[in-house]
């Protein structure tokens, strides 16, 4: 079963499976976020402990150097092509923006 991630999208409504609150919940599959911690150690060389919605720059994982050896490694992983106007550490700050993008770019 995979992590249960809180999504902060917030609806008109109360749809089907959402809280009152108006959040939804996301769920990412573990094998998803295990390959993407996989390939955050080999370009880091170090462990990954950080949540998955932690900024994965501020925790020195990741810098500006790394950021484009990290997305070449993504890109093979999973098959994808990621165009240079997406390079920004926004769009890859943790590792639930990551699988975000992910599942955008394979769907």
């Amino acid at each position: 079963m995979g992590n249960l991630i809180l999504a902060s999208r917030r609806f008109a409504g109360n749809p089907i499976g959402t809280a009152r609150t108006g959040f939804i919940l996301v769920v990412m599959p573990d094998d998803l976020q295990t390959r993407i911690v996989g390939i955050l150690e080999k370009i880091s060389k170090q462990p990954v402990r950080v949540g998955s919605d932690e900024s994965l720059f501020d925790s020195g994982l990741l810098d500006s150097f790394a950021l484009p050896d990290m997305v070449s490694a993504l890109e093979q992983e999973f098959g994808i092509s990621v165009p240079d106007s997406d390079l920004t550490p926004r769009k890859f700050e943790s590792i639930d923006s990551i699988g975000r993008y992910i599942e955008s770019r394979t769907s």
